[in-house]
């Protein structure tokens, strides 16, 4: 907690990353390859979900430094992209909602600012800019999502306890409403890429009408036009 997108993405190949709490990360590079007790390198994940952005348009707020919304736009794009060069897939989970004494027009503004040009990227791709190493079918995320209307800042989700005083963290009730309605949304491409794994590592092993099955899911995961932006 407490770090920025911007400072993320410069600190993406940073071995390790304190957060706001003194606390020992480290830096998205090292959590796409996972290192084995042994010393070797473990599988890397199938997915990442990626939400960045809260901070930056709060520090700006305290009076730091300006950092333009289209800095925070590319910083994002700059991990999806990190992700992206290691085979593996993103979900774009837009800057959530704010509310309280932080909501000022002009944070609220460049909230907007940053999720549509996040928005319109992925559904563009990169195109004459794509990056050369990450693999064609990984130029993108695969889907972005809307938290704010998953989880609004509005009277029925403080009814409910589901945010804390400040108006920009969850309570743990909130949390958990989150989590419930993102996993529905992320339920068919989970199951494309637990197919397409399949179809990978048992293949042959499978009975037949399973591994039809399965292959029909992995080739719609593999198909460009499975982008939506929900």
């Amino acid at each position: 907690p407490g770090r920025t997108a911007v400072e993320l993405a410069a600190g993406s190949s940073t071995p390790v990353v304190p957060d706001c709490c003194k606390r020992r990360g480290v830096g998205l590079r090292e959590l796409l390859r996972p290192r084995l007790p042994g010393g070797g390198t473990g599988d890397a994940p199938d997915l990442a979900l990626l939400m960045v952005g809260t901070n930056d348009l709060l520090t700006f707020q305290r009076n730091a430094a300006f950092v333009g919304t289209a800095e925070i736009s590319d910083a994002v794009r700059w991990l999806h992209e990190e992700c992206h060069r290691e085979g593996v897939r993103t979900v774009a989970l837009a800057v959530p909602d704010i509310g309280g004494r932080c909501a000022t027009p002009r944070t609220l503004r460049r909230r907007r600012e940053v999720n549509a040009a996040l928005a319109t990227w992925a559904r563009r791709g990169t195109d004459a800019d794509a990056d050369a190493d990450a693999a064609p079918a990984l130029r993108r995320p695969e889907l972005v999502v809307n938290v704010g209307a998953l989880l609004p800042y509005g009277p029925a989700s403080r009814r409910r306890s589901c945010w804390e005083k400040d108006g920009v963290h969850w309570t743990e009730e909130g949390a958990r409403s989150l989590g419930t309605r993102l996993a529905e949304k992320l339920r068919p491409l989970v199951q494309r890429l637990q197919a397409a794994r399949a179809v990978r590592v048992l293949g042959d092993a499978m009975p037949l009408e399973d591994y039809l099955h399965a292959l029909a899911l992995s080739e719609e995961l593999a198909e460009d036009g499975g982008f939506c932006c929900e």
